[in-house]
């Protein structure tokens, strides 16, 4: 909404923000090409599906990807 407040960040930014965030195991993600509600194929081509995990913070927590969601999607 235009309340809220806009950040802008670089595409180079985002990028390392999101390698990081995978590598310390808050997000994982997997392709998929049908929605996860409707399981009807998207329009246009696949999608990425991320996994949140900021939730759980304990030390060599691995963030893991609903594999069985993601392989009906697939």
């Amino acid at each position: 909404p235009d309340a809220h407040v806009r950040v802008t960040f670089s595409e180079r930014t985002l990028v390392r923000g999101f390698s990081r965030l995978r590598k310390e195991g808050l997000i994982a993600s997997a392709r998929i090409i049908a929605d996860p509600r409707t399981g009807k194929p998207f329009e246009g081509g696949s999608r990425l599906l991320y996994q949140n995990n900021f939730d759980d913070l304990r030390p060599g927590f691995e963030a893991r990807v609903p594999w069985d969601l993601v392989n009906k999607l697939r």
